[in-house]
């Protein structure tokens, strides 16, 4: 423990190195742990013992250790020595200088690590606290950036959310932080990003290329190296930019876009709720939220609590909308839009009047409800209307089962044609595109059966009224074993989706449509932006 003494005991002489030994022990403190290692991921653990061995050399070898950082990539131009092998095989060059990494290393220590950990997993003193999780940066992956989707971020994008923070989240501001420990730091996060992306890809070599006797080869882990390494500079040249200028935000723009907010087929209202109160109102538990890439509940944004974690300018909530969130369900728009681009910034000015006060109308959100109501009855109502066309033939009603038999080979063709198309179709039922599947249905409705019977056996008609019992019985047997499952059967199935998706396109029009959104929404310039609130 830390060393116990009376002050008043020492002469005036000996207070002077007591002091400072004090004042060393206030700021490194009394426990001999070590500053910090870096932790790997679980997965290295399950990897033969030769494999971990040489893992932990290429990591040393590329990225140094905790305490003594190295950012190296391989160098094309260099040679290495002939008798080189193993991780000294490939030549290195160095990214950062000693001098850059130990100023980023001592900056991130002190603002970054109790949250983000040493490693930059997430895993930092105080993470168990927090909610959300503090980002884990070994995937690389950054959830609000300027550029498209699975891309990395920009410098800029990683200056943003240290210099304003993600406002509904612990991650505070670094306002305050000087251009050259912000520089720093940013080097040091993009490092420990690159350093958790090598290991990963040397887990996988070693879990599908290797086997428990092959070593690592130097040249294609240098390869790994070098496409990370690629993959962080293209990003600077990778800026989504918007299709359209901005039009005004006013009522009308408002009411545009809560027209398209509110309608199924672009699927907002499935996460958000039709009153835009997220993924954490009433009515809905974490078992039925999906999961983000670093495996926590990826609730929806709450747009009424007035806090948007990327930020609220027109053009971060655009670039969401255009692109989607990175590592989360949130998908990208850019394709629902492209027949009319403008509408994106229309639900771009209704998601702000909402987070500015502006609350959906009641009529509206009754409306929409009621459109969903409208549709699973249609649903409901459509199924039994179909559903005899797969069971005439087992029951005796009437001979025209009799006749079905010859003609069944004339709808066979046509039942294995839909049948694909729909069942491609049902599945993205929230895309733009799910309307096209309702273009089956008269294939389904037609019964060609009229047409032939006439022409199979026209001697046996007579002789059917004398003899209806036999002659019904033989048929029946006929019409059971040739026609029944493949001529009625994909009747059913093209039934169905149109019965999910003609609702689809009645909601489209029947989307509640708020010509007047309250008048006192106030009109909001890019300068609206909350300068502390980023991603």
């Amino acid at each position: 423990g830390c060393p116990r003494m009376n002050w008043n005991s020492l002469k005036g002489s000996q207070r002077g190195p007591w002091l400072c030994l004090f004042a060393a022990i206030t700021i490194a403190g009394c426990s001999t742990k070590p500053q910090g290692t870096y932790v790997s991921r679980e997965a290295v653990s399950e990897l033969p013992a030769k494999h971990q061995e040489q893992l932990e050399e290429y990591m040393r070898r590329y990225f140094g250790t905790a305490a003594e950082p190295r950012f190296m990539i391989p160098d094309p131009e260099a040679e290495a020595p002939e008798d080189a092998t193993g991780p000294e095989a490939v030549p290195l060059v160095e990214r950062a200088t000693r001098h850059e990494l130990q100023f980023g290393l001592a900056v991130y220590t002190k603002q970054c690590a109790p949250c983000h950990g040493v490693t930059g997993d997430g895993n930092g003193e105080a993470a168990e606290y927090l909610d959300p999780k503090p980002r884990d940066y070994r995937q690389g992956t950054f959830k609000f950036t300027s550029t498209p989707r699975g891309e990395k971020p920009r410098d800029e994008d990683l200056r943003r959310i240290i210099l304003r923070g993600a406002k509904g989240t612990s991650m505070p501001s670094f306002r305050w932080l000087p251009e050259d420990e912000m520089a720093a730091v940013i080097r040091h996060v993009k490092m420990l990003a690159q350093r958790g992306e090598f290991e990963e890809s040397l887990i996988q070599e070693s879990k599908i290329e290797l086997t428990e006797e092959d070593d690592y080869d130097p040249k294609y882990v240098a390869e790994y190296a070098t496409k990370i390494q690629d993959s962080w500079q293209e990003a600077s040249g990778k800026v989504v930019r918007p299709v359209t200028n901005e039009p005004p935000y006013d009522q009308d723009s408002v009411a545009l876009g809560q027209k398209a907010f509110l309608n199924s087929k672009l699927g907002c209202v499935k996460c958000h709720g039709p009153d835009g109160k997220g993924g954490r109102r009433p009515g809905v538990s974490a078992e039925d939220v999906p999961k983000d890439d670093w495996g926590q509940v990826a609730y929806a944004a709450d747009l009424t609590s007035g806090m948007l974690h990327g930020g609220r300018r027109p053009l971060d909530i655009y670039r969401r909308i255009y692109s989607g969130i990175n590592g989360t369900p949130m998908p990208g728009f850019a394709t629902a839009f492209q027949e009319d681009p403008e509408t994106m910034w229309h639900l771009v000015h209704f998601v702000t009047a909402v987070v500015e006060g502006y609350e959906v109308p009641e009529q509206a959100i009754k409306d929409y409800e009621q459109s969903l109501k409208e549709t699973a009855l249609e649903s409901v109502s459509e199924a039994p209307a179909e559903t005899p066309a797969d069971e005439p033939q087992p029951e005796p009603a009437s001979p025209e089962p009799a006749t079905e038999s010859p003609s069944s080979e004339s709808p066979k063709p046509e039942a294995p044609a839909a049948e694909p198309s729909n069942d491609s179709e049902e599945k993205p039922a929230d895309s733009p595109d799910a309307e096209k599947p309702s273009t089956d249905e008269k294939p389904a409705e037609e019964k060609p059966t009229e047409d032939k019977p006439s022409d199979d056996k026209p001697a046996e008609d007579s002789p059917a009224e004398d003899k209806p019992a036999e002659e019904k019985s033989a048929a029946e047997s006929k019409s059971d074993g040739d026609s029944d499952a493949p001529a009625d059967e994909p009747k059913s199935d093209e039934a169905k989706p149109a019965a999910d998706t003609e609702p689809a396109e009645s909601e489209a029009a029947d989307a509640p449509n708020p010509d007047s959104p309250p008048a006192d929404t106030p009109p909001a310039e890019e300068s609206t932006t909350d300068s502390g609130e980023s991603s």
